[in-house]
């Protein structure tokens, strides 16, 4: 909630308790190539993105205690996330060639 009120005391933010969703989407690309000096052993890259669309929520704020609530809405923006790992693979019992 701090991120919707930049700048005011953690004490002053607004409150909410909305359930709205937003559409969220994932992209994931990988392979692997095979090290040819240890059977069934392969060096792997991935990247992965997930993205989840905007989301409004109605908030409540009341600024001093006796204080009229003021009702408001705040947006947030798209979040993206990306994702790139490497590793080894190892696949056990690998038939002889």
């Amino acid at each position: 909630m701090q991120q919707l009120l930049r700048g005011r005391p953690a004490e002053d933010a607004g409150t909410s308790n909305d359930t709205y969703g937003a559409i969220a989407y994932q992209f994931i690309l990988g392979g692997a190539m095979p090290i040819p000096q240890v059977r069934g052993l392969a060096l792997t890259a991935e990247y992965r993105f997930l993205g989840v669309g905007s989301r409004k929520y109605n908030v409540s704020e009341q600024a001093a205690p006796g204080a009229p609530v003021a009702f408001g809405t705040a947006k947030l923006g798209n979040d993206f996330n990306h994702a790139v790992m490497t590793g080894l693979r190892y696949n056990f019992n690998q038939p002889p060639p």
